[in-house]
């Protein structure tokens, strides 16, 4: 296969037209091959091609988008798998883009309007200064049975603190929590309760607290908060969810936070690290928030054997990482004491990433050797990333047949991949878009794009499922163009 792809590269050097055109053309035969697909790929593959022909023809771009909007309407409606209105959302967001007042309408023609499409859509007036355009839509989206969380809390953190509006736009808040109960609208009451008379934020902290205790939770359930002032962890969501409303609660309704704190240890060391809760993890300088949650059920009774493994795989990494800086080879040599494929992973990627230029001869042997170590990673979804890494590490120290090689290894990875999501006795029902194989063989072509430009072609000859080269080719054609990426989802449904 390697000297395949390689002879396919240098029969494609040949009088090629530039990017751009060649981009143009892709784009063009890609459009060609959309009726070809099922509804949901069709509409995916209109919405991809909008957005890559605004470089060209904006006016053109736009009508794909409304084809797109407009085919998804037919897809179903599933709880849990919102096709119709998660691929909508996905339209809007590109729509905003090209014409504001065309996303706003098809915002307002779904049948429940979406917060992940209302959000683009306030970003882009609150950029152009629209803040009462922006409120109204907040205002419209809380008649409905959700409510713009995430918009509003991107318009009042647009707004001055002591904005005559901010009361007003917590009430909503409040209503709709009062429908449906919501962890974030404890967020927005810890941040801005001191713009609300204090009967009004101890009733709202009533309620919130109310809720909170009452949830039913059968979930392992840890998050962990680090910044450069300290660290807190939880094992209890309720502890977490109130650690953002009691310095509030502590200041209106200090018999209630008492109460509350009387028998949970970790939320009293989270206050005593954190006094001021969010307020007290940010610097002056904006300085980032590291929160990492993890969940299990409680009836998963190998949870303690599966986390002694990972601590001695993440022992064995750490030591295979430090390694790495002094010695690739010496690290690699650890990769076979590593007991999880998730950390073998790693560290293969991070030597693929570290090595040099300086000496070509030595990159190429440690990388030969990361290369025959992949192939005891068994799962197919773990390797592609590092033959991806791999690849590239190949082409900066211009081996193109070695880089070649782990690109084809990559792509025959993504179509055993694909031969998992179509199994016929368990199939991924999920967005094809959103496949595990869609979403790698992205990687693999957007990687091969901008190392080789033009002459990546030869690595979608052995894509034979129309569908995902469909979808491939757009990617190649976005890479050519040099447009920005917009990381999909990953789902697997069964």
């Amino acid at each position: 296969m390697r000297w395949l792809l390689w002879l396919g590269l240098s029969a494609a050097a040949v009088a090629q037209p530039e990017p751009r055109e060649r981009a143009r053309e892709i784009l063009d035969q890609a459009a060609e091959m959309v009726g070809a697909a099922q509804p949901q790929v069709q509409v995916v593959a209109l919405m991809h091609l909008g957005d890559n022909y605004s470089a060209f023809d904006r006016n053109r771009a736009l009508d794909l988008l409304k084809q797109a909007f407009s085919a998804a309407a037919v897809l179903p409606e599933i709880h849990g798998r919102n096709f119709r209105s998660h691929l909508q959302s996905d339209i809007i967001r590109h729509t905003v883009d090209l014409n504001l007042d065309e996303a706003i309408r098809q915002w307002k023609q779904m049948g429940a309007p979406s917060d992940q499409a209302l959000e683009g859509v306030i970003r882009r007036l609150l950029a152009g200064k629209d803040v009462a355009r922006a409120i109204g839509l907040i205002r419209e989206a809380s008649w409905g049975e959700g409510f713009g969380w995430e918009s509003l809390k991107a318009v009042l953190g647009h707004l001055e603190a002591s904005d005559p509006r901010t009361p007003s736009l917590l009430q909503l808040a409040r209503e709709s929590f009062e429908r449906n109960p919501d962890e974030r609208f404890g967020r927005l009451l810890g941040r801005y309760w001191q713009t609300l008379p204090a009967e009004a934020v101890q009733a709202c902290l009533k309620s919130y607290a109310d809720w909170v205790v009452s949830e039913k939770d059968d979930a392992v359930w840890t998050v962990h908060i680090a910044t450069s002032r300290g660290t807190a962890a939880f094992t209890d969501r309720k502890d977490y969810n109130l650690f953002y409303v009691m310095p509030a609660m502590e200041a209106v309704d200090p018999d209630l936070a008492k109460t509350l704190l009387l028998k949970r240890p970790l939320l009293q060391a989270a206050l005593k690290q954190f006094p001021l809760a969010e307020a007290s993890m940010i610097t002056k300088d904006g300085e980032a928030v590291s929160i990492s949650v993890g969940s299990s059920d409680k009836r998963d009774n190998e949870r303690d054997g599966a986390g002694r493994l990972d601590s001695l795989a993440f022992s064995r990494k750490a030591l295979a990482m430090q390694k790495m800086k002094d010695d690739p080879a010496a690290a690699l040599d650890l990769v076979a004491t590593i007991p999880t494929a998730e950390a073998q992973a790693d560290v293969l990627g991070a030597v693929a990433s570290s090595v040099g230029t300086a000496d070509p001869g030595k990159a190429r042997a440690v990388l030969n050797q990361a290369m025959k170590l992949l192939k005891e990673v068994k799962q197919c979804r773990r390797r592609i990333p590092i033959e991806i890494q791999l690849a590239e590490a190949f082409f900066r120290i211009q081996d193109h047949p070695a880089a070649w090689d782990a690109y084809g290894r990559a792509i025959s990875d993504v179509l055993e991949l694909l031969g998992e999501d179509t199994d016929k006795d368990g199939p991924n029902e999920a967005l094809k878009e959103e496949w595990p194989s869609t979403q790698l063989g992205r990687q693999v072509v957007r990687s091969a794009t901008r190392q080789f430009g033009m002459n990546a072609e030869p690595v979608l000859l052995k894509v034979v499922d129309v569908e995902l080269n469909l979808l491939l080719r757009i990617e190649m054609a976005q890479a050519l163009l040099g447009r920005p990426f917009r990381e999909g989802r990953t789902s697997v449904f069964r």
